[in-house]
């Protein structure tokens, strides 16, 4: 099976896979990114985007899980590895994470990505039938998988709405504020020192290794706690 987006949208292609329970690769080529999805009796176990705005690597050290240098070096390990093992199990086997913290990790990244995929609205697909060679999570379900993008959407338009363009540029309001005090995610906290006026939303997702859609979501969780002020005609 293979077309194009334009005619094919990803959310039915989810649903025509995912009733039928094929297991398979699910290959997308857009004008600036390849992505990859991957099925098991219908279940979505693996999502792969190259290039990839933000890696596995980098939602579980943004998690605080894990700290910057030991992912680089088990990165740098599984690249000279005699056996590729995927970083998720080799930091579970560490003792780094626990299997059920990976796993919401992995939910997380599956739907981000899928997510980001699903805005193409023009790049063709190709879906080779096949079975697995190796035993994978099954991770995401069909319906759920539809259902999620869909609430994301919705809060994606929501964003818009709000948000005039991604040129917009937010300052802190305080920078002197204590974190336990005002209760904000280490993403939140992160996200309010880089706001000096000076930056856009592209700006924000390239230092926060972060999508523009994860951006938006930061900023209007701070501005509805009056933590940031929007420069310019940054809002609707």
């Amino acid at each position: 099976m293979e077309g194009n987006l334009s005619d094919f949208s990803l959310d039915e292609l989810i649903a025509l896979l995912g009733k039928q329970k094929k297991s398979g690769a699910l290959s997308l080529e857009g004008k600036e990114a390849k992505a990859e999805v991957v099925f098991d009796d219908g279940w979505i176990t693996l999502v792969s985007l190259r290039p990839n705005p933000v890696p596995l690597g980098v939602r579980i050290m943004r998690a605080g899980i894990v700290e910057r240098e030991v992912i680089d070096e088990l990165l740098e390990d599984q690249i000279l590895g005699a056996e590729r093992k995927p970083l998720g199990e080799i930091l579970v086997e560490g003792g780094y994470i626990q299997p059920e913290d990976l796993r919401w990790l992995l939910k997380e990244h599956v739907m981000e990505t899928l997510f980001v995929i699903s805005r193409w609205k023009d790049a063709f697909f190709k879906f080779e039938e096949k079975k697995l060679a190796l035993k994978v999570d099954k991770l995401v379900g069909w319906e759920e998988a539809l259902e999620e993008l869909k609430k994301r959407a919705n809060e994606w338009d929501k964003l818009r709405d709000i948000f005039a363009s991604f040129d917009l540029r937010a300052r802190a309001r305080d920078l002197s504020m204590n974190v336990e005090e005002v209760k904000l995610s280490p993403l939140e906290f992160n996200l309010l020192k880089y706001l000096d006026g000076s930056r856009t939303v592209y700006d924000l997702a390239r230092l926060m290794n972060c999508t523009e859609f994860e951006v938006c979501r930061l900023l209007n969780e701070l501005l509805k706690r009056s933590l940031v002020e929007v420069e310019g005609e940054g809002l609707l």
